[in-house]
């Protein structure tokens, strides 16, 4: 008799946590999109570890794609994945016509981040409408981020930071790009 093949067979490799934290060096406490500076539409709350993004199943009848609301599709969860790239360091959120539509939409809209890099709070503040206005600053929090008249930082300073996590010391790891922060872009 043939012999059935494990479903959750033993990982070739362990990891494990080396007990010297008490945070990951890298996570993302919360997600902010503003209509325009003052007017949050959404602040999204995250935990340290897994978080999964979800719709409710809207029951067998409203799941049939374009019958009734609620089928979970288009419900931007994909957008929302998408938006927290973009406040880590990716160039765009969305396609060309997507970011015309959000930008037509949200003119002077806004979405940021708060995120820690191994223990320091950085607030994360990028353009998702027509504005060109990129802050990005450590120990500071979204609130004061947005209400300030800093200079315009561009994301520099992060990408800077969270190449940190993945290059510790130069030379260690070399991923081939002429590209800057291309290891962090990499790794994310």
């Amino acid at each position: 008799m043939a012999q059935q093949a494990e479903l959750f067979p033993e990982p070739a490799v362990v990891v494990r946590s080396s007990g010297i934290r008490d945070e990951p060096r890298l996570w993302v406490r919360r997600l902010v999109i503003w209509e325009k500076p003052g007017t949050i539409i959404r602040d999204i709350s995250l935990r340290r570890g897994l978080n999964i993004i979800w719709s409710p199943d809207p029951g067998e009848e409203s799941a049939i794609v374009g019958r009734g609301m609620g089928s979970g599709h288009g419900a931007g969860k994909t957008l929302l994945c998408r938006l927290l790239r973009y406040c880590l360091g990716e160039d765009t959120f969305a396609n060309d016509d997507l970011r015309r539509t959000v930008a037509e939409q949200l003119p002077t809209g806004l979405v940021g981040i708060e995120v820690f890099i191994n223990a320091v709070q950085w607030a994360v503040l990028r353009p998702i409408g027509t504005t060109r206005r990129q802050i990005v600053r450590a120990d500071t929090t979204l609130e004061e981020l947005v209400e300030s008249t800093d200079p315009i930082t561009g994301i520099q300073p992060l990408l800077e930071a969270l190449d940190l996590l993945v290059v510790p010391d130069e030379g260690e790891l070399f991923i081939p790009s002429s590209r800057a922060h291309s290891a962090w872009l990499f790794a994310l």
